[in-house]
């Protein structure tokens, strides 16, 4: 009973706004074009709003429509516009310092392994002159080595943690204005339970397994961009 209520009372009150309508303006004259209805022109102040709320919508369903990235597609993104990267090490383990475990044999270390297969390290602290080649600093990234861990008190047992990951600045585009942002875009890492005099030897080809498959998704990311020319760059 209330919705046949509510629509006779809109259709009372259409009838009679058409009425009203007509007796105001007159009907058209037969054989004639009614005249047309004025459509109201947005204000100079209400068109860049509107034509925001637009974009907004408009990247919204992009964003909805867009497929999911598999992860090699992410690391891809992530790895090939870089040129360089820039190796820092740090090594947090309890009981270590007996089995010469230094921060400096883990970046020479790695340093080695990378530039092996190719990949330009480059040290931050290097003077620049004529012959240096110049870098982005968005496409240089600094690549942490960590070694966690400690030494059971019988000492007949070390847990370690050996730890890979790659930290760049990211730009975060859905953003009014250009946000950069430090991020871990790349992360691997190995555990092991072993034998105090095998720390050393451990940790060297925890090293070794963690460059390679961060050379490999380095590698595959930058044959693709060359591949593809030199108009992606």
């Amino acid at each position: 009973m209330k919705t046949i209520g509510l629509i006779s009372l809109l259709a009372a009150f259409l009838l009679a706004l058409f009425l009203g309508d007509a007796s105001s303006s007159g009907f058209a004259r037969a054989g004639t074009d009614p005249r047309p209805a004025r459509t109201e022109e947005p204000s100079p102040g209400e068109e860049p709003e509107r034509v925001q709320e637009l974009l907004k919508t408009a990247w919204v369903q992009t964003r909805l429509a867009a497929p999911r990235k598999s992860q090699a597609a992410i690391i891809h993104e992530w790895l090939a516009p870089l040129t360089g990267v820039v190796i820092s090490a740090r090594v947090d383990a309890k009981g270590f310092e007996r089995y010469r475990l230094t921060a400096a044999l883990v970046k020479q270390t790695v340093e080695r392994l990378l530039r092996r297969d190719g990949i330009e390290v480059l040290d931050e602290y290097a003077v620049v002159d004529s012959r240096t080649v110049q870098h982005n600093p968005l496409t240089v990234a600094t690549l942490c080595v960590e070694i966690l861990g400690i030494v059971r008190s019988d000492g007949n047992v070390a847990a370690m943690c050996s730890l890979l990951k790659l930290q760049q600045e990211v730009a975060q585009v859905a953003a009014d204005t250009p946000n950069f942002a430090r991020a871990d875009t790349w992360q691997r890492a190995t555990f092991a339970l072993v034998t105090p005099r095998d720390i050393r030897t451990c940790c060297l080809d925890s090293l070794g397994e963690l460059a390679g498959q961060f050379t490999r998704d380095w590698l595959d990311a930058h044959d693709d961009q060359s591949e593809e020319g030199p108009e992606r760059l």
